[in-house]
């Protein structure tokens, strides 16, 4: 969830590189195609039909497209309706929740993991997919409260919530923004 280069701590040590790269950039086809058996399954259903919504932009579509084409190639009776509208439509749907799956991005504010972490506590008004742990939102307070003074025990538990977050699949991060330059 949280990129490199990121929230330099008061050592020069970037948080990722304190606590490492859970999760990001694997890819087990064979498992989620187990568990996407085990879905259909349980829900007593052979295909399922999820909507995509993106907003116009280059870099949105092309990703879009590739996660539908990847997601129908490789979990049989899944189809990915791409429902493509403007920057201040997808705000708008997201924000009431009235979408299925959201193709959205997140800039930070501010140079600490909780710009990106306090979206997904359950009463953030950017938490557009209504994500609640009370674990999750227990973590939270420690940070922002008794443990805000203390930089190690605050940065284990962002690496907590993190963690949790990403084991739940509450989100799914694609990429980092980065921008190349020639001098």
């Amino acid at each position: 969830l949280l990129p490199e280069s990121f929230a330099e701590g008061s050592d020069g040590v970037f948080f990722r590189d304190k606590i490492g790269n859970p999760m990001y950039n694997s890819c087990d086809k064979e498992k989620a195609l187990e568990l996407w058996e085990t879905a259909k399954s349980e829900l007593g259903v052979d295909s399922i039909t999820f909507e995509l919504l993106y907003d116009v932009s280059t870099v949105t579509e092309e990703m879009c497209a590739f996660l539908k084409s990847e997601w129908e190639e490789t979990l049989p009776g899944i189809t990915i309706e791409l429902s493509q509208t403007t920057y201040n439509n997808r705000l708008e749907l997201m924000g009431k929740h009235d979408f299925e799956i959201g193709f959205t991005r997140w800039y930070a504010d501010y140079q600490d993991p909780l710009t990106y972490l306090d979206m997904f506590i359950s009463t953030s008004q950017m938490n557009y997919g209504q994500y609640s742990s009370a674990e999750y939102d227990a973590l939270y307070q420690q940070v922002v409260g008794e443990l805000a003074l203390d930089e190690d025990a605050r940065i284990t538990a962002m690496a907590e919530m993190e963690k949790i977050i990403l084991g739940d699949a509450a989100i799914l991060p694609l990429y980092q923004l980065s921008a190349c330059v020639l001098q």
